[in-house]
């Protein structure tokens, strides 16, 4: 008797100091669990730990009433513990789902960075949904005020190098700068003045190559400064007049490039051989060059007519190898046509002696037909059908 009144008081001293989970546990002794004095403070108890645990998770406290709840489920469940449980579930499946979204938005921020689009980036960070992955949020923020301050300080290195007439060291400073932050290298006040520096020592190399009648080295020179371009000025870094159309948008690199337009349809035009004159214009075609007509149309009839499979293509180079003066190649290209047309006679002829089956008949014509032109895929694929 007085065991128990003596487990009794100290339930109900846990209870009267707000120890709420101790009175729980000690109402719930097997020696006096079953007195209404022990149940009155386990109803107590449990009363004021559903307060707290709906306190909890107003706050948005889910570890705090997911450890409450367990407790009060092991030792005071009821009604209104399990209604505690389905609210616990509902918040902690909003909670997933929120960590779900700001974890793709965290992912696509980082990915933004690494692409140097800090403005994009930060952009994605702002728009997360609250709550959830706050350390996250905090280094990625740190990350990108540190990619910010380290493109800064290129840029400034970039105009140092720039005006100390270092257009290299300018150049790769400007390229680290864009690699950490594009939208800051678009906006920089030393981009215009080395896209300048990096436009006249293009133009001067291939000035220099047209000069010494290396047309394949300029358009190489052409090339690698498109490809400049496209890393460092193009499209999606800013917008100065070259807006990705390559390096021959430049004021600056017109004269070179008149000169190398001249120099190109001289060479055309001295040009007897179909394979180098189709050599040049895919080299044209490999860079921004947009040469005026009529060579502009000459260098795009050259590529599309070089392989002599397209009567139409054939024709059209003909036709603008005249407009443009090359006498050679417009000549070449009237024997092509003059050629397929002929070896087009032969093939209508052969398939008529295949129709009436005098297929010797038709191998004697093809055969004759392609000692012309042993290469010809169509005079070929017939004769095979007639030997099958």
């Amino acid at each position: 008797m007085f065991d128990r009144f003596i487990r009794l008081a100290r339930a109900r001293k846990a209870l009267q100091d707000k120890r709420f989970e101790d009175a729980l546990q000690l109402a719930d002794d097997p020696l006096i669990r079953s007195t209404a004095r022990a149940e009155q403070v386990r109803d107590e108890a449990r009363r004021r730990l559903l307060q707290r645990a709906g306190e909890r998770l107003a706050a948005g406290d889910l570890a705090a009433v997911r450890a409450l709840h367990k407790r009060l489920a092991a030792l005071a469940e009821n009604g209104e513990v399990e209604a505690l449980g389905r609210a616990l579930e509902a918040e902690q499946q909003k909670d997933r789902e929120v960590s779900d979204a700001a974890q793709k938005g965290v992912d696509e921020a980082r990915k933004l960075m690494a692409q140097g689009q800090v403005g994009a980036a930060g952009a994605a960070l702002a728009a997360l949904p609250a709550g959830g992955l706050a350390l996250e949020r905090e280094q990625l923020g740190r990350q990108l005020a540190e990619r910010s301050r380290r493109a800064g300080e290129q840029l400034a290195l970039a105009a140092t190098h720039l005006a100390d007439g270092a257009v290299g060291l300018a150049r790769e400073a400007f390229g680290r700068a864009a690699a950490l932050h594009r939208n800051a290298a678009a906006a920089a006040t030393v981009r215009p003045a080395l896209l300048r520096a990096v436009t006249e020592s293009g133009g001067a190399r291939i000035a220099a190559a047209v000069g010494r009648g290396d047309l394949d080295a300029a358009f190489a020179e052409l090339r690698a400064l498109d490809s400049e371009y496209d890393a460092e000025f193009g499209a999606g870094v800013g917008d100065d007049g070259v807006d990705g159309n390559g390096a021959a948008a430049e004021p600056a690199l017109r004269r070179p490039l008149a000169a190398l337009a001249t120099a190109t349809l001289a060479a055309l035009r001295d040009s007897s051989d179909l394979t180098s004159a189709a050599a040049l214009a895919e080299a044209a075609g490999q860079t921004s060059f947009a040469p005026q007509e009529p060579l502009a149309g000459l260098l795009a009839a050259i590529r599309r007519g070089a392989a002599p499979a397209d009567a139409g293509a054939i024709e059209a180079l003909r036709d603008a190898a005249a407009r443009a003066g090359c006498k050679p190649l417009a000549k070449l290209a009237a024997q092509q046509a003059k050629q397929k047309a002929g070896m087009d006679a032969e093939l209508e002829a052969a398939r008529a002696l295949m129709a009436q089956d005098d297929l010797d008949a038709a191998r004697a014509r093809l055969t004759q037909a392609l000692a012309a032109d042993p290469m010809h895929e169509a005079g070929r694929r017939e004769l095979e059908l007639v030997e099958q």
